[in-house]
């Protein structure tokens, strides 16, 4: 297949690095913001802790894969920093997604207050 010549004489290394690193922040910043969030406390706390487990599961897995990078010279294969962006960009949308429902829910709290002061 073509596309798996593709990158064959590219030096990977940087955009890995960079990948797992945005990622593992992406993902200890999520934890942070969804156990903080007013949209997620209505849920469970064994569901609560469960999501903050597999994100702190899943920052610890992108830095031992940068560490595992590095320390045995490994040349990352594309399908796998594929799937490295993919679970960044999956992480970047649930964090934007939280900010925006925080706002929307701060924007419909302040107006229900409004409303109820001119009663």
């Amino acid at each position: 297949m073509a596309l798996d010549h593709l990158f064959e004489r590219v030096d990977l290394s940087g955009a890995f690095a960079a990948a797992v690193l945005l990622g593992a922040v992406l993902a200890v910043y999520l934890m942070q913001v969804s156990w903080q969030s007013d949209i997620e406390r209505g849920d469970p706390t064994w569901l609560r802790y469960l999501r903050r487990t597999s994100l702190m599961g899943l920052a610890l897995a992108f830095i031992w894969a940068l560490s595992y990078s590095l320390s045995k010279n490994w040349q990352p294969w594309p399908p796998f920093l594929a799937v490295v962006v993919s679970a960044d960009l999956y992480l970047a949308v649930r964090v934007i997604t939280l900010h925006l429902r925080q706002a929307s829910a701060r924007r419909d709290f302040s107006r229900s207050r409004r409303l109820a002061s001119n009663r």
